[in-house]
């Protein structure tokens, strides 16, 4: 990898995030500049906001795009968080469940909703590819228990459902065995087993 293109990476993430933390607070994005206040600076920083922010969720897809990149990225934490809710499935009923909270980069989210197969990040005729965490972001993956004594396994992004597919099939089937969108326990399993295949590492159950 050239010198070059490592700049220019750095350039553009770091503009890209000069434009999504400003549009965040609401501020004009010529704002702790020495071009404040200055009407054509601002014109042509919003002319040059939503282009940037475009191609670096362009630029990130192509790498998510490459399984064993994807597989580095999100298979240890992907593993870590199903370790942890297999251990609570052993729990008896009067232990305390755990909550683990995590903090990182807006980039970081994105591998994971790549790696679980988001799908409105599927289509790349569509606007899902362009899309780019928000500031402050959540993404929670919740274990959930059903009345059967089922478990699932509930992905949110800031509150929403997200609904997982598999990216390579042409037709995108969802990997959700269960009418209510979740995924099966074992869905969450084999997921992050072919993740770890797809990234050279055996599966470790």
């Amino acid at each position: 990898m050239s010198v070059y293109f490592l700049l220019l990476s750095l350039v553009i993430i770091s503009t890209a995030d000069h434009f999504v933390c400003r549009e965040a607070h609401g501020l004009p994005l010529s704002s702790f500049t020495d071009f404040e206040g200055d009407d054509r600076i601002e014109q042509t920083l919003r002319a040059m906001s939503y282009p940037t922010k475009t191609h670096l969720s362009w630029r990130f897809r192509q790498w998510y795009r490459n399984r064993r990149l994807l597989s580095a990225i999100a298979g240890p934490p992907f593993r870590e968080i199903l370790n942890q809710m297999q251990e609570t499935i052993r729990l008896r009923d009067d232990e305390k469940r755990p909550f683990t909270l995590y903090a990182c980069h807006d980039i970081t989210i994105l591998g994971l909703l790549y790696g679980v197969g988001a799908s409105f990040l599927a289509n790349d005729r569509g606007m899902g590819w362009m899309w780019w965490p928000p500031y402050a972001s959540t993404l929670a993956f919740e274990l959930v228990r059903t009345d059967t004594d089922q478990f699932r396994v509930r992905i949110l992004m800031d509150a929403k459902l997200i609904h997982s597919v598999d990216f390579a099939d042409p037709t995108y089937p969802t990997l959700s065995t269960t009418d209510d969108g979740l995924l099966c326990i074992t869905d969450f399993e084999r997921l992050v087993d072919k993740l770890e295949i797809d990234g050279g590492s055996a599966a470790r159950l």
